[in-house]
This record gives C-alpha cells, structure tokens and sequence, in this order.
C-alpha cells in the first residue's frame, strides 16, 4: 500500500450455510507515513492447561503478531532451552503448547511475538511446575446455557461458562424433526465463556445440545434447551428523501439523504441512490441505527439538471422505493468559472479580549463575471455567524465585476479584538465565492480554524469522597483539595448535589438556592484540604446516583477561580451489617456471629456472601469454611422492607489450636449469580489471644 494514504474497504461474512453480505456501509482507514520501528507489547501472559506433560501458553499483544515460546528447566542456563514455534499467523490473542515435560520439574519460559514489518518483543522470564498426570476430569457448566434473542427475528445467541478452558460444541434441530435442518456447529477455540451465534433461522420451535471438550479430550455432560424464531418481517420504508445542495458547480459535492425503516432490527441487504438512471455505490448510515437511520451518499456530477431514486433491499429481501414510480427532480449543476481563494489569520489560538486579523486573498483565470463573496463564522456548536454584521442570514458582498486576470493578495478583511465574553472551543473562519444574486458556488470554500481558550484558572481543586458506595449507617466524608500558586485568596466555594430523580441542592446547609462556603486559600498551597461535610448516612435519603459538582469564585463577585471538579457515589436502599460478641477472645471463649439485613426500597435479587479472613490473610467462606467462593444465602427476592436483625451466623467454643492473632468476618451483597458488588462490605473484627 501507499503509504499516507487513505483507502476504503468492505467487511463480508458467511453464514453456516455458505450465504454472504458485505456490510452496507464503507469503512476507511489511513496508512502510516513512517516506517514501523515499534516492537508489540506482550501481556496477559497465562499457564491456561498444565496436565500429562504437556502446558499451554496463552497471552496477548498490543497489535497483530506472531508466536513463540523459549523454555528451559530452572536452574539450567538458558542457552539449553528449547523453541516451541506456537503459530506464524498474525494475531493479537496468542496460544501455544509445550509438551514432553517432565513432571514434577519446574521450568521457566518467555513468550515473544514478531510483528508485520519484524520488530520482536520477548517477555520478561515467566514459570511453572509440570505436571505428569493426565486430567481425565471432565470440564463442568458453571452457568448456562442462556438463550437471548438478538436485534432481529431468525438471531440467537447462546451461551454457557465452564470451570475451564474447552471448546464450544452445539447442536440443534427443529423439534418436530420434520426438516433437514439439523447442523451441528462447533468452535475449536479454547475459552470458558462460550457464545454461539445462529443466524438466519427458519421461524418454529428449536431444541439444542450443548458441551465442551477440554484439552484433555474430556467432555462434559450436555445441557439441554429450546428456543422459539418468531415469523418473517413485513414491509420496509423509506421517508424525507432529499439531496443538498439543490444546485451548484462541477466541484460541489452533492448529499443524497433518505430516511430508512426496516420491520425488523436487521440492516438493509443493499442501499443505493439512483442518478440519472445509473446505480451509485452502497449508501452510508450516517444517523441512527443501520435497521431505522438516515442514508447518505455524497457525489460530483456533471453540468446539467439530474434526476434521482432511492432503492433498498431489506435484510429479508423485500425491495422499497423511493418514490415508488418515477424520480425526484434535481440537482442543477452549472460549470464552474476558474477562481480561487483562500483565507489566513495571524495565529491559531486566542483567549477573549486579544486581537485578531483576517486575510483574505482570490484570484480569477477563466472568464469574468459578477460574483459574491460570502464571509461567515462556524461557531464550536455547529452554527454559523456572517460577516459583516455578524447575523445569522447569509449577507454577500458584492465584487462587480471580477474580470478576468483579477487578483487580490492578502486584503486584511477584519482586525478586532475578540469579545470577552467569546466561549472557549473551536472556530473557523469561512468564505466562498458565489455567482451574484445566487447561492451557486464557483469554486471550493476557503476556511481557517482557530480556538478560544479561557485564561488558566486561579486555582486547581479536587473533590474527594471517602468511598463511591454507600448505604445507610455508613460515615460520609467529603473533602476538596486546593492547589493555589499565588498569594493568599478570600474565596467562596459552592458544591451543588444533584440527586436521583433530578432535584438539585446544595451542600453544606441542603439548600435549594445557591449557598456559598466562604474560605481563606492559603497562598502557595498544594492540595489543602478544606472538609465540606462529614456525616452519618441516614436511612430517609433517597437511594441513587448523586452527582457533586464545585467551583471555586472570588468572594462575592462570581468570578471563577477554578476548573470545574465532579465526584459521584451511589446509595443502595438494602445493607447488610456483621458483629461478633466480643473484640478479644481465648480458646474456649463463646464466640457469637451475627448479622443484620435490610431493605428500605422494592424487591430485589440478591446473593449474601459471608467470609473470614484468617490471621495470615487467607480467606475462608462460609458455610463450610472453604476455599471456594459460594453464596452464603440467596435472597429471591429480597422483599420490600425486610428485617433481620442480630441473626446467628456462628456460635461456637473457640477451638484450641486455632492460630492466634486478627480474625475479620465480611458480608456483603451480589448480583444473583456473578461476583458483582452490590453496595458495600460489612466487617467485624476480633483478636485470638492467649
């Protein structure tokens, strides 16, 4: 490929049954002007299968690459190892297999990858213990199969996770068998959370098997399920078709828009404008979703008057126009007159109150005529402002006439001091050159960017909460931390609280109306911390997402002093705490663990899980006391407000023998199966003595 340049390029896929679309909308990318000199990164780096002599490699890089592995035994020099060559294929996610280990020995490895233009990474010296016996233990299903149908009628995904790394295997079959159309589909990659896509199914009622084989050749025991594909989409529309400009020159670039709305959540199988009888490449969404968004295809065409169509074909096949007979009207193209123009101004950045001077400068070679030139601002939202009056409808200043040969170099348009109220963000200065009394275009805008940028703030703060999760009973701590470079500052500080359900206060007093906090800023200080509030949660807030926001301003003028900070944290209605009878305990105290739930908003799913932690940091669950991480107790539901209070969680004689020092049992909340954190952890701690 050339390099610096950009290119366009379609994706294509294949289905079980050999069909095939390319994607509807033409993607690009640029290649790099310089050479690659930039090794990949090498991470993730994983012993994923260790069993019979053999080990697995798994990792990762930073771009497409190759794989190698480098070994040797411990203690040995590393010039005695051996290669095990894992793949010459290009790829991010890299596997490897080293067999004809010894068991028992340990041995150390890198892992390297080269990629495309050659430059290499190794690793840094990873290692592991062999294993000389063969797993003959099959891989178990941990969750799953789940069924979901997926954004269209005829797609479904199913899913399972494994304890361990195995293939995806998949059959399924229509239930009344009365067709051919049992497949059966299998993936090879190794992986524990397995997904299998099927698309393009006949509407009736399916069943499937599901399994996994691990590198062993273990299979598991198959899981069963059904799922139902719903009947066939109806009729596809298309609506607001339009093309802009409605006329121009040969170097206008014409937009075809057409507003597309298919009866299932698939995309159009094709999408093309028609002009003057000839089919145009695919169109682009360019708003919206693929299934119901806004087409475009933009275009040069020659001098004349055109005509245009819109024709789509649905993912289902059925074809939509637009309009249904006949064709639309338009654009008028004229042949364009030989001028140029261009625009400059004297530097790239301002802040408000500077001053700023445009440059101007056009030049005809065809023929003479009368044109106008148009002036604008393109504002950072997108809107635009015309010179001279600076309004928003087009104002043309009149060249009569621009004769052929005419030149002008430089012409200083503007030199004015930008407002100081002017918003920070990105501007651009624009100009064309218009026919006179028209808004045809005879040659390609001139445009200039520059930025606004506020003067540097006064001081820097930082909101800080103790913790993003609260429930009711916790502590509340919020602080800010102020940096100030310069000399001692009377300054007020408002922090606004947005609370769920959209109502907004203000800290510290809970004010509807703005409430400043009057403080003294030390002169030079690095991160001073100044407390806002600090409090115990109450049980009659409203649960949600809070958003906190502060700004510094100079005492009583409303004139900022800082950046704006923000901080967030969440308040769950349910909490769960965790005591025990005592802080210090001896073998043969009674030792008594209790704990207290509640739920002061609506019914929820919840899973309970309750741990200790030993002395030397090891963490034991309960029930059982395992290594094994498990649910201590479900709730489904937890209902609305629930009570528990002080229930016994463990009441035993402590033990003799027990290792003496700090013990911590912790509960806290999951969502329903997954070791997602529902609220916070409760703890309660105790010493083992003698």
């Amino acid at each position: 490929m050339t390099p610096d340049t950009v290119y366009d390029y379609l994706i294509s896929s294949r289905d079980p049954s050999g069909n095939s679309l390319p994607s509807q909308n033409v993607q690009t990318f640029r290649t790099e002007n310089a050479a690659d000199v930039t090794p990949p990164d090498v991470s993730h780096i994983v012993c994923s299968y260790n069993a019979g002599g053999k080990t697995r490699i798994d990792w990762q890089t930073s771009e497409p690459s190759d794989s190698r592995i480098y070994y040797w035994k411990k203690h040995a020099s590393r010039q005695a190892g051996k290669d095990s060559w894992a793949g010459s294929e290009n790829t991010m996610y890299h596997s490897g297999w080293i067999s004809g280990l010894e068991g028992g020995t340990e041995y150390e490895f890198q892992v390297g990858s080269s990629d495309a233009t050659g430059n290499v990474s190794w690793s840094e010296t990873n290692g592991f213990t062999a294993s000389g016996e063969d797993d003959t233990t099959p891989p178990t299903f941990t969750s799953g199969p789940n069924v979901e149908s997926k954004r269209s009628k005829g797609q479904i995904v199913i899913t399972w996770q494994t304890n361990e790394i195995a293939t995806t295997v998949l059959e399924y079959y229509l239930s009344d068998r009365t067709t051919a159309d049992e497949y059966h589909r299998a993936s090879y990659e190794h992986t524990t959370s397995h997904r299998v896509e099927l698309l393009g199914l006949a509407p009736g009622d399916y069943e499937f098997e599901a399994t996994s084989k691990d590198s062993s050749g273990n299979v598991s025991l198959p899981h069963y399920g059904t799922f139902t594909v719903a009947g066939a989409e109806g009729q596809p529309s298309l609506s607001n078709p339009s093309v802009t400009p409605s006329y121009g020159n040969l170097t206008t670039d014409f937009t075809f828009r057409v507003k597309y709305k298919g009866s299932s959540t698939r995309a159009p199988h094709s999408s093309r404008v028609i002009i003057d009888g000839s089919k145009t490449g695919a169109m682009r969404c360019v708003e919206g979703k693929p299934d119901e968004g806004v087409y475009a295809y933009t275009t040069r065409l020659a001098a004349g008057t055109h005509t245009f169509q819109f024709e789509f074909e649905s993912g289902a096949g059925i074809a939509v126009s637009s309009p249904a007979t006949g064709e639309y009207s338009g654009p008028r193209v004229e042949a364009a007159p030989e001028f140029s123009l261009s625009l400059t101004t004297d530097k790239a950045e301002y802040i408000p109150g500077e001053r700023q001077t445009l440059w101007v400068s056009a030049a005809n070679t065809g023929d003479g005529c009368d044109v106008d030139l148009f002036v604008y601002l393109l504002l950072p939202g997108g809107s635009r402002l015309y010179w001279p009056g600076l309004g928003p409808e087009p104002t043309p200043i009149p060249i009569l006439p621009f004769s052929s040969g005419l030149s002008f170099d430089d012409y200083r348009l503007l030199d004015q001091e930008l407002p100081s109220g002017t918003p920070p963000g990105a501007y651009a200065w624009n100009a064309v050159l218009c026919e006179h009394g028209t808004l045809i275009e005879l040659c390609n805008p001139a445009t200039v960017p520059f930025t606004v940028t506020a003067p540097p703030p006064w001081c820097s703060i930082d909101l800080r909460l103790n913790q993003s999760k609260f429930v009711p009973g916790d502590e509340f701590a919020l602080c800010v931390y102020v940096t100030n470079p310069g000399d001692e500052l009377e300054a007020d500080l408002y922090v606004n609280v947005a609370v769920p359900g959209g109502a907004s206060v203000y800290l510290p007093g809970i004010t509807t109306e703005p409430a400043p906090m009057a403080i003294m800023v030390p002169a030079g200080c690095e991160n001073w911390e100044f407390s806002i509030v600090r409090l115990t949660v109450p049980e009659s807030l409203p649960c949600g997402e809070y958003e906190l926001t502060a700004r510094l301003y100079q005492r009583s003028s409303m004139e900022a002093l800082s950046d704006e900070s923000r901080a967030s944290f969440e308040l769950f209605s349910f909490y769960v705490t965790i005591t025990t009878n005592g802080s210090v305990f001896s073998p043969g105290d009674n030792l008594l663990v209790s704990g207290s739930v509640r739920n002061l908003g609506n019914d929820i799913d919840l899973d309970l899980y309750i741990a200790v932690m030993l002395p030397d940091g090891t963490f034991l669950c309960l029930p059982g006391f395992t290594l094994d991480v498990a649910a201590y107790y479900s709730f489904r539901p937890l209902l609305a407000g629930a009570k528990y209070d002080n229930v016994p969680i463990l009441e035993t004689a402590v033990p003799p023998g027990l290792p003496l020092g700090n013990y911590c049992f912790f509960a806290a909340f999951f969502e329903p199966g997954t070791l997602s954190l529902y609220g916070t952890f409760s703890a309660a701690c105790f010493e083992l003595a003698e």
